[in-house]
């Protein structure tokens, strides 16, 4: 059973889910556009993908089709995380900010400075952790969804190190750049 809820604000619209919105999208990741945001996905979405194979020839007069289109898609679902908070109010009343909640015992407001502060941190900590979380997330652990990383790793169709590319980890010299670059050039002669 959900705690108990009580709603003491006249609001009832959607503004709301824009303050976390843009709190969220202060991720470096998502705030530089180098991501999409897909909104209001429930369940699952599915992204469409083509992949073209080459069906050039050499000029000769009539047509014979070549090359072959797939059609494909990876499914993308959502992680649901959160973020479960309690703070009691009287300890508050016994420390920081006693004198801004009021001389009654029965104040139950949390003080609107310290409301800001532990608001600003949360969300800015949110932001930081899902920019991480982009990339080197592992759904696995508790609150956190896959990232880019761990998802190329497993994808069959991602180049990856030492399938004929300079490893990771090697020093990147002038030697194994020039190396790289005949690789390419071989191809194209």
């Amino acid at each position: 059973m959900a705690t108990s809820l009580t709603v003491s604000s006249n609001y009832a619209g959607n503004v709301a889910g824009e303050i976390i919105g843009k709190a969220f999208k202060e991720a470096d990741t998502l705030a530089k556009g180098l991501v999409t945001v897909l909104p209001d996905i429930d369940y699952q979405t599915s992204l469409r993908l083509v992949s073209y194979g080459d069906g050039r020839v050499d000029y000769a007069c009539g047509f014979t089709p070549t090359g072959s289109v797939t059609l494909s898609e990876k499914i993308l679902a959502p992680k649901k995380i959160k973020n479960e908070q309690e703070i009691c109010k009287e300890e508050l009343r016994q420390i920081w900010s006693s004198a801004s909640m009021g001389f009654s015992a029965h104040n139950d407001q949390m003080p609107a400075d310290v409301e800001s502060a532990l608001l600003a941190e949360i969300l800015g900590d949110t932001a930081e952790a899902t920019d991480k979380d982009i990339w080197q997330g592992n759904a696995s652990n508790t609150g956190e969804f896959d990232g880019f990383l761990k998802l190329f790793a497993a994808d069959g169709n991602v180049i990856k190190a030492n399938n004929g590319i300079t490893p990771l980890a090697a020093a990147i010299t002038k030697a194994n750049v020039i190396s790289e670059i005949e690789k390419v050039l071989k191809q194209y002669q």
